[in-house]
């Protein structure tokens, strides 16, 4: 039973790097165009950069490399250059704040969202272990048995990673399913004391509020 929770965990975390990756590369492609590199260019490296740059790389890689550029410029990993070029080019708040998210999980690099730790993420301490969810110290929600409450303890790790924000994405992979969410968060909520959890946009946000 341990090694079969184990081995599926394993395998939502692999699904989950793997949609990372990919909506990484995809915004890399968005980024191809030789008049975003120019921009890049122009705006972002400088006068040595540039000549030391064109020394290093064919003209023809210079304007596929957009993301590339932006990363050198500002001494960023590539995927942080691909996720804050796209945000520079209107990338959605909802597309932002997944990428932010997924790149803390995966890197522990704070950006966006994520760069400044909410005020309440002090308070709160969730304990898969023990199954214990804490505030201020007291015990204010026991999850028995987590191997047989999975999606429950999946949340409350979400929220444990990322510091306690206020929200975070649905993280189970694949389309969200609202009613089960509902009643994930219901299950959650029973017993639960000082806060609640509910979901919104269809399954795709889990809010925690104080009450």
């Amino acid at each position: 039973m341990v090694t079969q929770s184990a081995e599926q965990g394993d395998s939502d975390e692999k699904t989950r790097e793997e949609l990372f990756r990919e909506a990484i590369r995809r915004h890399a492609t968005y980024m191809n165009f030789p008049c975003i590199a120019e921009e890049v260019w122009n705006k972002y490296l400088t006068e040595n950069e540039r000549i030391r740059f064109q020394s290093e790389n064919s003209d023809s890689s210079l304007c596929k490399s957009a993301v590339g550029l932006y990363a050198r410029a500002n001494g960023i990993s590539f995927v942080r250059a691909t996720i804050e070029l796209n945000r520079r080019y209107s990338m959605t708040d909802m597309d932002y704040d997944y990428l932010c998210r997924e790149l803390f999980h995966f890197t522990g690099e704070r950006i966006g969202p994520f760069l400044i730790k909410c005020a309440d993420s002090d308070r709160f301490n969730w304990d898969y272990d023990t199954g214990i969810l804490k505030l201020d110290g007291k015990q204010i929600r026991k999850v028995k048995k987590p191997l047989n409450s999975e999606n429950i303890c999946r949340i409350l790790d979400v929220f444990q990673e990322e510091d306690w924000p206020e929200k975070i994405f649905n993280p189970f992979p694949g389309v969200p399913d609202p009613e089960k969410l509902k009643d994930t968060l219901k299950s959650l909520n029973a017993g639960l004391s000082a806060i609640r959890f509910r979901t919104a946009r269809k399954g795709k946000i889990i809010f925690r509020e104080f009450i």
